[in-house]
C-alpha cells in the first residue's frame, strides 16, 4: 500500500506514497469509566512538559464514548488544561483563554432564538434571539425591536461615572424619568 515506518534517534515518521493517510491507534480494553486508553507525552530532559490523553467515557457497556484531555506542566507537574468532552463540550480547566486583539470567537445557533458570541479586542459581546447583550463587564443590556435600550435588571448600574461622563444626550424633549 506504499506505507513505510521509519525510526531513528529523534523521529518516528509515517509515510504513505499513495493516495491515503496514516493512522496511530491506541486501543485499550479498559473496564472503567475515565480510564486512559492512550497518551502522547512531551518531555524535556526526562521531565514531562505536556500531554494529550485519551480517556474512556462513561458508557462502559458499549465503550463508544470518551474524552481528550490536554495537560501542561509548570515546574514539572502536569495539570489538566483543556478537556474535550464526549458531547463535544470544551472545558478550559486551568488558566485563561487568551486571544490577541484581532481574534474572534463565534457561536451561532440554528433556531429562532439564535445566539452568538464574539470577542474583539477588550470587549466581549453576546447576543441571543431574546435581544440580550453583554458588553464588557458592565452587565446585560436589552435592545428592543420596539426601539429602546435598557438594563436587563431594574435599578442596577449607572450611565457613566463621576470621571467618565457623557458629553451630549440628544432627545426630542427635556424630560428625565426617575421612576
Amino acid at each position: 500500500d506504499g506505507s513505510t515506518l521509519a525510526l531513528n534517534a529523534s523521529d518516528i515518521t509515517l509515510t504513505n506514497t499513495g493516495d491515503a493517510y496514516e493512522t496511530i491507534v491506541f486501543d485499550g480494553d479498559r473496564s472503567g469509566a475515565g480510564a486512559t486508553t492512550g497518551k502522547l507525552i512531551g518531555k524535556w530532559n526526562g521531565t514531562a512538559t505536556g500531554e494529550i490523553q485519551f480517556n474512556s467515557g462513561t458508557d462502559t457497556t458499549n465503550k463508544d464514548d470518551g474524552t481528550i484531555v490536554f495537560r501542561t506542566a509548570a515546574a514539572g507537574t502536569l495539570v489538566s488544561a483543556l478537556t474535550i468532552e464526549a458531547n463535544s463540550n470544551i472545558t478550559v480547566e486551568a488558566g485563561n483563554l487568551f486571544m490577541d486583539g484581532t481574534a474572534k470567537i463565534y457561536y451561532y445557533g440554528t433556531g429562532a432564538d439564535d445566539e452568538y458570541m464574539y470577542s474583539s479586542g477588550d470587549d466581549m459581546i453576546t447576543h441571543s434571539g431574546r435581544n440580550h447583550y453583554w458588553i464588557g463587564d458592565n452587565g446585560y443590556f436589552v435592545y428592543s425591536s420596539t426601539g429602546y435600550v435598557a438594563r436587563d435588571e431594574d435599578d442596577t448600574g449607572d450611565l457613566g461615572t463621576g470621571s467618565k461622563r457623557w458629553d451630549d444626550i440628544y432627545a426630542t424633549n427635556g424630560t428625565i424619568q426617575t421612576s
